[in-house]
C-alpha cells in the first residue's frame, strides 16, 4: 500500500493478533485505509523499511495496548518512530494494564480510549478519538455485538465534535444516569456547554440504541406544538394520522429502541410534557434533554452542568501545571486554532488563568475570549475584560443564537416575566455572595424566596450555603452579573439600586465596626470578608457622590478589617487621602478616621507618624464624648507598646481602656479589656496581677451572662495559673472552660479551646502533656471541619516537635499547617508557620534556607504591621544568631535580602514540594 494513502498504522504484539485483526476489519468497513503487518516483518535492529515508511506516511498510529504490547521491543520502537516523525498516536486499551514509565512518558498528552470497559460500544469511542486527531470519520457500520445489518446504528450526530475539557466525570455520571433512567435533563447557565456534553454522551451511548440516536434542536421553534413535527422530520418518518403527530410517532416507534437528544427545551416546557406522555407508551424511548431550567416531566432526572474548574491557587502556578487545568486547556486549544503560533508560557500563563477565572470558567466565554488572541495578547485581553460582554462578541467558531454572550443570556432573560426580570437585574448591583437581607433592600421586596427559587431554576441565580449563617446567600456568576447591570442601566434604575446598596452596607458595617478592632472578632471578620466586594462597591459609590462624611465613616469602619487581612498600607493610603481633603466633618467621624489612620501607620512601623495622629484622634474623640473609641485607641496604644516590648506602658493603656469602657457603660467591652490586660500581665511576669484581672473578667462575663466569653477567659486564667506553677488550679480552670463549651454543644469551641489548652501547656513546658492535648485538638478540629483551628493545631504540634528536636515528626505537621494556612489565606498564621520552618532548618544546619525564610517573614510582618510575640522573641533571635554564626554576617545578610524579595507563592510551593531529611 502506498504510504501516502494510509490513515492508520496499527502497532500491536503478535500475542494479540486475533483481537487486533477483528478491530482492524471493523475499522476498514468505515472506509479507513489501514496499514498492519499481517505477515510478520522483521523488527529490532534491522527494522523493516516498509514499517518506517508506513509510520512516516500514516496520519495516526493506533497503539493496541496490552501487557504484551507495552513490553514489546518492536512496539516501543514504533512508538519512538511516531515521536520522531510527529505522527499522532491513539492508545487503545484492550485490557487493564499500567504502562511502563518510559511508555507513559512517550504517550503523555495523547487521549487513551478504553475498549476494555466498552465491549458493546468501542467503535464509537474509537471513531470519536480519530475525529479528535483530525480524521473525519462517520460511524455508518454497526457496532460489534449490536446485531449488524438492520440493527446498524443510525444517527444524525455531527461526524466530528470539539474536544471537551474537564468533563470526564460529568460524562461518566450522565452515562450512569442513562443506564438507570429514561429522561435525563442537563441544566445550567447559558454557555456552560450543555449541548456539547449532551452530544458527547450521546455519541458514547450509540451502541445501546440500535434504532438510532437523534438530535432535535428546538431553539428555532416558539410554539410547543412544533415539537412533535420537528421530531418526526428529524427521524424521517413518513405518513399521517387523523389523531395527529403524537399518533404518528407512537405507531412509528413502537418496538424501537432509540434515544432523542432534545436540545434547548427551556422555552417549550409544554412540548416536553407531550414528549413525556409519548415516552410513557414507548418503553424503548430514552430522552436526553438540555434546558436552562428543569422540565419537571414525571420521569425526569436533572443533572446540573457546572462551569469548568479553575486553577487551584490562581495563576501563580507554573505554566506546565496550569496547562493541565480544563479551563486553561480549552483557552489554549481555541487560541491555537485562530493563532497557530500561540503557546502557553511562563510569560502569559498567569494572564490566561486570570482570564478563565474572570469568565467564571464558562466554556462559551472562554472560547470567545480565546478567539481574540489573534489580535490581543493575553495580558492586553485581561486588561480589557472589565466589560466582558462588549469584548466577547462575534468570536470565531460560534454560530447561531450563541454567537455572543449577550445572545446566550438574552435567551434566559426573555423567558422571565417582567417582575422577575426586574428582580434579576436589581440583584446584579450586588457583588459576590450577598445576604437575603441585602437582596431585599436593593430590590425593595420582602417576600422573594419563591422568586429566587424560580431564578435559580432558570440558572441565572445561585444559592450558596454559608457556615454559621441561617439563610443561604444569593450570587450571580460575574458574566451573568454584568449582563444584569447592563439591563439595570438600560432601565434607568441603576442609580437608585446603587444608593440602596451603599446605604445598606454602610449601616451594617457601622453596627459591627467596633468589634472588628478587638481581639475576638475572627467570626465578624470572616463575615466581612464575604461582604467585602459589596462594601468596596458601597464605598466607591459614596466617594463618587461626594458624600464626604459617609465616606470617611466607612473608611474608619473598614480599617480594622483591612488591618486584620494584611492590608494596612491600603487602609492608610485611602484614609490619608480622604483626611487631606479637609471639610467640615463631625468631631466623632474625624476622630475615628484619624484614629484609624494612626493605627494603620503604627502597624506599618511608622511610630513617628502615628504618634501625633493618636494625640489628635484622642482630642477629637474626647470632644465628641466617644468613650468607646477612646477606649479602643488606648487598647491600640497598649498593643503598640506591647509589640515594642514596653509592657509597663502597655499595661497603663489597657487600664485606661478599662476605665473608658466603664465611663461608656459598656460592661462587656470593659470585661474584654480586663481580660486582655490580664493576658498582658502574664507576659510581664506579674502573675498575681494577671490572675486578678482575668479572674475579674470571668466574674464580669458571668454577670453579663456571656458563657462563651466565660469559657475563653477561664482558658487564659488556666494559662496564667499554669505559668505561675499552680498546676492544680490551671487544670481546674481549663477543664471548667471545656466543660462549659461542651454543655453549650459548641463542638468548634471545644476544638479551639483544646488547641489553646495544648499551646498553654507547651508554653508552660509540659511538652508531653501538650503533645497529647494537641493531638486530640487536631482530631477535634478535623472532626468539626474548622480549617483555621486545624491549621493552628498542626502548627503547634509541628513547633512542639521542632523545639523538642523531633524534626522528622515536625516536618509533616508544619507542611500541613502551611498548606492549610495558604489555602484559607490566613496571613498571620502563615508567617508563624514559616518562622517555625526557619527554626527547624537552623536545627538541621540548612542555614541558607533558614536565612531566606527569616527575610521573607520579616518582610511579611513589616507589610502586615506585626511583630514577634515577646514570649517567643528569645528563641527566635537565638536561631537567627546561630544562622549568622554558620554563614557569616555578609552571607547571612545577602540571603536575608534575597528572602525579602522572594514571591510568597513560590516559597510556599517549594516548601510543600521539596523533600527534606
Amino acid at each position: 500500500m502506498d504510504s501516502s494513502t494510509i490513515d492508520i498504522f496499527v502497532s500491536y504484539a503478535s500475542a494479540d493478533r486475533d483481537r487486533v485483526f477483528g478491530i482492524v476489519d471493523t475499522l476498514e468497513e468505515l472506509g479507513l485505509s489501514i496499514w498492519i503487518d499481517r505477515t510478520g516483518i522483521a523488527g529490532g535492529t534491522a527494522y523493516g523499511a516498509e514499517i518506517v515508511q508506513a509510520i512516516k506516511g500514516a496520519r495516526v498510529i493506533a497503539l493496541m495496548c496490552t501487557a504484551a504490547s507495552l513490553n514489546s521491543k518492536n512496539v516501543r520502537q514504533e512508538i519512538m518512530l511516531g515521536w520522531k516523525y510527529g505522527t499522532p498516536m491513539l492508545p487503545l486499551l484492550l485490557e487493564p494494564v499500567s504502562p511502563p514509565d518510559d511508555v507513559a512518558y512517550w504517550l503523555e498528552g495523547f487521549r487513551w480510549i478504553d475498549l476494555h470497559h466498552h465491549p458493546s460500544g468501542w467503535l464509537s469511542e474509537v471513531v470519536h478519538g480519530l475525529n479528535h486527531l483530525g480524521l473525519a470519520v462517520e460511524l455508518t457500520a454497526p457496532e460489534p455485538g449490536s446485531g449488524g445489518g438492520a440493527g446498524a446504528v443510525r444517527s444524525n450526530l455531527p461526524a466530528t465534535s470539539a474536544r471537551l475539557f474537564g468533563r470526564d466525570q460529568a460524562i461518566a455520571e450522565v452515562s450512569t444516569l442513562l443506564e438507570h433512567g429514561r429522561w435525563i435533563t442537563l441544566t445550567g447557565t447559558g454557555g456552560t456547554g450543555k449541548t456539547s456534553l449532551a452530544l458527547e454522551v450521546a455519541r458514547r451511548q450509540m451502541g445501546r440504541f440500535p434504532d438510532g440516536v437523534w438530535v432535535v434542536d428546538l431553539a428555532p421553534f416558539r410554539d410547543h406544538e412544533q415539537v412533535l413535527p420537528a421530531i418526526i422530520e428529524t427521524l424521517g418518518i413518513e405518513g399521517e394520522s387523523i389523531e395527529g403527530p403524537l399518533d404518528v410517532l407512537s405507531q412509528a416507534l413502537t418496538g424501537k429502541t432509540l434515544m432523542l437528544v432534545l436540545d434547548n427545551v427551556e422555552h417549550l416546557t409544554d412540548g416536553a410534557s407531550v414528549v413525556a406522555a409519548l415516552q410513557e407508551t414507548l418503553p424503548g424511548l430514552t430522552v436526553l434533554a438540555t434546558s436552562r431550567i428543569p422540565l419537571k416531566t414525571p420521569a425526569e432526572w436533572v443533572f446540573e452542568v457546572p462551569p469548568l474548574p479553575l486553577p487551584e491557587g490562581g495563576g501563580g502556578l507554573p505554566a506546565v501545571v496550569l496547562a493541565q487545568n480544563p479551563a486553561v486547556a480549552l483557552f489554549v486549544e481555541r487560541a491555537t486554532a485562530v493563532s497557530p503560533s500561540f503557546v502557553l508560557s511562563e510569560g502569559n500563563s498567569r494572564a490566561v488563568a486570570e482570564i478563565c477565572a474572570r469568565l467564571d470558567g464558562l466554556p462559551l466565554a472562554i472560547e470567545l475570549a480565546a478567539a481574540r488572541v489573534r489580535l490581543l495578547p493575553p495580558a492586553v485581553l485581561l486588561a480589557r475584560l472589565g466589560s466582558r460582554l462588549s469584548l466577547l462578541t462575534r468570536g470565531g467558531g460560534v454560530t447561531g443564537r450563541q454567537k455572543t454572550l449577550i445572545d446566550t443570556i438574552d435567551w434566559s432573560y426573555d423567558l422571565l416575566a417582567p417582575d422577575m426580570q426586574q428582580l434579576f437585574r436589581h440583584i446584579g448591583v450586588l457583588h459576590g455572595e450577598s445576604t437575603i437581607a441585602a437582596v431585599q433592600t436593593v430590590t425593595g421586596r420582602e417576600d422573594l424566596f419563591d422568586d429566587l427559587q424560580a431564578l435559580t431554576e432558570h440558572n441565572l441565580v445561585r444559592m450558596a450555603v454559608v457556615e454559621q449563617e441561617e439563610l443561604p446567600r444569593v450570587a450571580l456568576l460575574e458574566t451573568i452579573r454584568e449582563y444584569a447591570l447592563l439591563r439595570l442601566e438600560e432601565s434607568g434604575e441603576l442609580d437608585a439600586a446603587r444608593a440602596a446598596q451603599a446605604t445598606y452596607y454602610a449601616a451594617g458595617l457601622r453596627s459591627i465596626a467596633a468589634d472588628t478592632a478587638t481581639a475576638r472578632s475572627g467570626n465578624l471578620v470572616a463575615l466581612l470578608r464575604s461582604d467585602e466586594p459589596n462594601l468596596i462597591s458601597a464605598l466607591d459609590w459614596l466617594e463618587k457622590q461626594n458624600e464626604q462624611s459617609a465616606t470617611m465613616q466607612m473608611l474608619a469602619d473598614l480599617h480594622g478589617f483591612w488591618v486584620r487581612t494584611g492590608r494596612s498600607r491600603e487602609a492608610a493610603n485611602r484614609l490619608e487621602s480622604a483626611l487631606q481633603q479637609g471639610g467640615d466633618l463631625p468631631a466623632g467621624v474625624e476622630g475615628q478616621a484619624t484614629y484609624a489612620l494612626a493605627r494603620t501607620q503604627s502597624m506599618l512601623g511608622n511610630p513617628s507618624r502615628a504618634e501625633p495622629l493618636f494625640e489628635r484622634a484622642a482630642e477629637k474623640l474626647a470632644d465628641a464624648g466617644d468613650f468607646p473609641n477612646l477606649a479602643l485607641l488606648h487598647i491600640e496604644l497598649g498593643r503598640l507598646a506591647e509589640r515594642s516590648g514596653n509592657l509597663d506602658e502597655a499595661a497603663v493603656h489597657f487600664e485606661a481602656a478599662v476605665g473608658h469602657f466603664g465611663s461608656a457603660s459598656l460592661p462587656k467591652q470593659q470585661a474584654e479589656a480586663l481580660h486582655e490586660l490580664g493576658v498582658l500581665q502574664i507576659y510581664r511576669g506579674d502573675l498575681p496581677a494577671a490572675v486578678s484581672a482575668i479572674g475579674e473578667s470571668v466574674d464580669a462575663f458571668r454577670t453579663i451572662g456571656d458563657i462563651q466569653l466565660v469559657a475563653e477567659a477561664l482558658s487564659d486564667l488556666g494559662a496564667a495559673e499554669m505559668t505561675a506553677g499552680n498546676a492544680d488550679a490551671a487544670q481546674k480552670h481549663l477543664l471548667d472552660s471545656l466543660a462549659i463549651v461542651r454543655t453549650l454543644g459548641n463542638d468548634s469551641a471545644v476544638a479551639v479551646l483544646t488547641t489553646n489548652l495544648g499551646r498553654a501547656q507547651q508554653r508552660a513546658g509540659h511538652l508531653e502533656e501538650a503533645g497529647a492535648t494537641l493531638a486530640e485538638a487536631l482530631r477535634l478540629t478535623r472532626q468539626v471541619g474548622d480549617r483555621s483551628a486545624e491549621a493552628v493545631s498542626l502548627y503547634a504540634l509541628g513547633l512542639l516537635h521542632a523545639v523538642g528536636g523531633a524534626h522528622d515528626e515536625a516536618l509533616p505537621h508544619l507542611r500541613a499547617a502551611l498548606s492549610t494556612a495558604w489555602e484559607i489565606d490566613d496571613q498571620w498564621l502563615l508567617v508563624q508557620v514559616l518562622e517555625a520552618f526557619a527554626l527547624l532548618f537552623v536545627d538541621q544546619h540548612e542555614d541558607g534556607v533558614a536565612a531566606r525564610l527569616f527575610g521573607r517573614t520579616m518582610a511579611a510582618r513589616e507589610e502586615m504591621g506585626t511583630s514577634i510575640n515577646p514570649a517567643d522573641a528569645d528563641r527566635h533571635n537565638a536561631a537567627i544568631e546561630r544562622a549568622k554564626e554558620q554563614l557569616g554576617d555578609a552571607r547571612f545578610d545577602q540571603l536575608l535580602d534575597e528572602g525579602k524579595s522572594t514571591e510568597l507563592s513560590s516559597l510556599v510551593t517549594d516548601l510543600l514540594a521539596a523533600p527534606r531529611p
